[in-house]
């Protein structure tokens, strides 16, 4: 009695409702997961709530100033540089900083680097920092545009306690403040910045004055709205910060270093790599969002903020929460549910293990086939039979798939081992017999040729050439056909009396397949025809797809032939049109060029015949492309070679025959040896002697100069008495008078006076 199957799909549908069920009843996931959701958004709520509070302290805290700062904009006291000693003036600017205890500086500047500040004195870090009397309460600097400080100390009553004068460098239209400040008369707040000469944060708030050119500025620091933030934690172990997007901290809730000298943004930074805000550290893309991390092995709540002040400027507020503080209520319960659920996962466990032992005895049998197939092991591959359907199935596609790759990868060592594309084309028409098991497979495929006609590359069987398909006239034949092939289709068909009658086809052909081949351009390249002498089955059926996409391989093939051989005619071309370039340029060599790949192969043919005196000589197709591209392109160097070196007709010659500038010296020696006769005449000196001294003089010339003519004809050697004749006409020298560096790019030209100056044949004159 046949044993019955089960699928594989009855199987895993059984186990996946045995174990949901038991967890669906034991589990209650979702009311977890809504009690931690709502405390998350409670918690990001009163986040967003704080940032709010946070913006309104930061309104609060600016808005008196910039009121202060439109009334004294418009003043006598930002249009005058000594109206801050003024007491009027300096009671109204004293005034501003008793009512804001954040306002540390009011100040002014100007076009001509003048300037005017009254900072408070009033707290002790001002005093340390500057140096104050302990009774000192405003402290007034007025810089001149020339440099010099008069700085003013006044007491609680405004009562001037010490005076002093002093020399900086100070301009206020090179600070950032001046620089911000707005041309249509607005007040500009700065993003909030570290004060490093009194370790604070703070901002700046600057506008241009009406009437006049000029910046009013202040500075405030954020000392109470850090000690805001403070009013803001909610447990003992919330943490809140105030950063920019530079990672800046601008006040925090006590968890990091208090300001000091000691202390700057390095140890911020570092302080919060040490805390839940790790992870702030390390991203650079902030996004207000919610977030859990674990720190120290602790769950945290993460909530970012962003808090604008206008613009783009703004504030960033994180708030870190323990985990456990904010959704105590939702932990206990779902340590209760996983208790409930350990026991249903114990349970379902169980049972999965027993119904996958059924499916992986066999899966671990085909996984070992598998492996078989991976090592290229196809003559041991033997699948396991099983009762269910699905592997049973699995076991008889991997034995399918373990013959047809074998077949696969011997056609393509075939190929791989080819260097011709017949036979190429040779090995693929038997692989698609091979594996369709047709009585006939020709392949076409359009010659090289303008006409581009359709020509049999390959057929099985080789040596059958009884009979023959003129392809053309059977798509002719059958415009529907034709039309199918046209449209990149499969081609299937038995054929028709016509066909037989026609001779179209011969008689034992019963049924056909028809593949065209298509290059990656969609451009139709050959085809490939199948004939069975029966009708096919349905396993020949089953492996059409398979030879379909097995063809691309050959389209491909075709392909890259016709674009190695364009290749190759293309390089072939530009070397002989290189070298006809040479051969034009120097129209002394006759053709030399073309003239050398002749004389090459007739020696190389030569050579190959000849296996007496050259046995292991042989010229194979790779050796002849070769040789031809190594004799076309023997003489490439010229290209770059200078016409007047290929065309050199004597040894001085270059773009022109430097023998004239020879010939020039000479012509100069010889005028400067009749000087010399003639300021000799001059002297008294006996003029017969004279005579005869100038004639001997100008013939030596002459025949020296007749001589460097001579050697500047060709030749390759000289005599070395020659050479020595050579040197010694080379030291003879001539009177300069004219700067040897005028004329020269790159050179500096001289001032002085030029010196005559003696020249050798081989100096730089």
């Amino acid at each position: 009695m046949a044993r019955r199957s089960y699928t594989l799909q009855i199987h895993i549908a059984g186990i996946f409702f045995i174990v949901v069920s038991l967890l669906s009843l034991l589990l209650i996931v979702l009311s977890y997961q809504n009690s931690k959701a709502l405390n998350q958004q409670l918690a990001s709520e009163r986040t967003q709530q704080n940032a709010e509070r946070i913006k309104l302290s930061f309104e609060k805290l600016t808005s008196p100033v910039i009121t202060a700062m439109d009334a004294l904009a418009s003043s006598d006291f930002s249009h005058n540089l000594y109206a801050s000693n003024d007491t009027q003036w300096l009671s109204t600017v004293n005034a501003i900083l008793e009512r804001n205890p954040d306002v540390l500086a009011v100040y002014v500047g100007f076009p001509n680097e003048s300037s005017a500040f009254i900072r408070s004195t009033k707290p002790a870090f001002m005093k340390t920092q500057f140096d104050a009397p302990e009774s000192s309460h405003i402290m007034v600097d007025v810089n001149s545009s020339v440099g010099q400080q008069i700085r003013t100390h006044y007491d609680q009553n405004l009562d001037r306690i010490q005076m002093s004068s002093d020399l900086i460098k100070y301009k206020p239209t090179l600070r950032p403040w001046y620089k911000a400040a707005p041309d249509d008369g607005s007040i500009y707040v700065t993003d909030p910045y570290f004060y490093h000469f009194i370790q604070r944060m703070g901002i700046t708030l600057t506008r241009q004055l009406p009437v006049i050119d000029g910046v009013l500025a202040a500075d405030i620091t954020l000392d109470s709205l850090e000690k805001f933030l403070y009013s803001l934690v909610d447990t003992e172990q919330t943490q809140l910060m105030l950063v920019d997007d530079n990672k800046r901290v601008f006040a925090h809730s006590g968890f990091l270093p208090g300001a000091s000298a000691e202390v700057n943004q390095a140890t911020y930074l570092e302080a919060m790599a040490a805390s839940p805000f790790n992870h702030l550290v390390k991203n650079t893309d902030w996004t207000e969002a919610n977030s859990t991390v674990v720190h120290d092995g602790e769950s945290w709540s993460i909530n970012l903020v962003r808090i604008n002040f206008g613009g783009e400027r703004g504030l960033w507020l994180a708030k870190a929460v323990p985990e456990r503080l904010m959704i105590q209520s939702a932990i206990d319960a779902r340590n209760n549910q996983i208790i409930i659920s350990a026991f249903g996962l114990l349970i379902g466990t169980v049972m999965v293990l027993w119904a996958s032992r059924l499916i992986a005895t066999p899966l671990k049998a085909l996984v070992e086939e598998t492996r078989k197939i991976r090592r290229f092991d196809f003559s041991s591959v033997d699948t396991p039979e099983s009762n269910i359907v699905e592997i049973k199935a699995l076991s008889g596609s991997i034995k399918v798939m373990s013959e047809t790759i074998q077949n696969f990868l011997r056609t393509l060592h075939r190929v791989s081992n080819s260097s011709n594309f017949d036979s190429l084309m040779g090995d693929i028409t038997s692989h698609c017999q091979q594996v369709s098991e047709a009585n006939v497979v020709m392949l076409w495929t359009h010659s090289e040729e303008k006409d581009q006609k359709l020509r049999v590359t390959a057929r099985y069987p080789q040596d059958d050439t009884s009979f023959d398909i003129d392809l053309q006239r059977l798509l002719d034949a059958s415009p529907e056909r034709a039309e199918t092939l046209h449209q990149h289709k499969f081609l299937s068909f038995s054929p028709s009396l016509n066909d037989h009658e026609s001779q179209l086809l011969p008689e034992s052909i019963k049924h056909v397949w028809l593949v065209p081949l298509y290059s990656r351009t969609q451009a139709c390249i050959g085809y490939v025809f199948m004939g069975f002498d029966h009708c096919k089955g349905n396993e020949q059926a089953e492996k059409l797809e398979f030879i379909r996409q097995f063809l691309g391989f050959a389209s491909l093939i075709k392909e890259s032939w016709g674009l190695v051989a364009a290749q190759k005619h293309l390089f072939k071309s530009f070397v002989e049109l290189m070298a006809s370039a040479i051969d034009t340029k120097s129209p002394y060599t006759g053709g030399h060029c073309q003239r050398v790949p002749e004389l090459t192969f007739m020696l190389a043919d030569a050579v190959s015949q000849d296996k007496e005196r050259f046995p292991d000589f042989t010229l194979d197709d790779q050796s002849r492309e070769a040789l031809y591209f190594a004799a076309w392109l023997h003489d490439c160097g010229k290209v770059t070679t200078p016409e007047y070196v290929v065309d050199k007709a004597t040894k001085l010659e270059t773009i022109y025959n430097r023998i004239h500038e020879i010939r020039t010296r000479f012509e100069v020696l010889k005028r400067d040896v009749e000087i010399s006769y003639w300021k000799k005449r001059l002297a008294g000196e006996n003029t017969s002697e004279l005579d005869a001294w100038l004639a001997a003089e100008q013939k030596a010339l002459d025949e020296e100069f007749s001589f460097v003519a001579m050697c500047n004809q060709g030749g390759e050697f000289m005599d070395a008495s020659n050479i020595e004749r050579l040197q010694k006409i080379a030291s003879r020298t001539w009177m300069r008078t004219i700067d040897d560096s005028t004329g020269y790019l790159g050179k500096k030209k001289r001032v002085a006076k030029v010196k005559p100056a003696h020249c050798r044949w081989k100096s730089k004159c």
